[in-house]
């Protein structure tokens, strides 16, 4: 399950904003997903290759398709966000944490 923000700058993205408020959609289904640009389902599978390293390493394949939508420098500035969100992630799991409820 990934958690992104959506930018508001195609039709189909206002239309699907218009019911959430925070422009925060919650997304369990895969990547191939017709709402992903290129770039985004890149960057979806490239971060999802870089948390889960410890246990499959990166695929060949996923570094190379990630090297061909982004710049070295815009790949190394994506992984840093990719790699901050999962330290912030085992900070609240370790320490129980549990984000307040919020009505959408």
């Amino acid at each position: 399950m990934a958690v992104l923000s959506v930018s508001t700058s195609t039709p189909w993205r206002q239309d699907l904003l218009a019911s959430h408020n925070k422009g925060w959609i919650v997304l369990s289904y895969g990547t191939n997903h017709p709402f992903f640009t290129d770039r985004e389902r890149v960057a979806l599978d490239w971060a999802e290759s870089v948390t889960l390293c410890a246990e499959s390493g990166v695929p060949d394949e996923v570094y190379l398709e990630a090297l061909n939508i982004f710049s070295e420098q815009e790949l190394v500035a994506l992984t840093y966000l990719i790699i901050n969100m999962n330290g912030l992630n085992r900070i609240g799991v370790s320490f129980r944490m549990v984000p307040p409820t919020r009505p959408l």
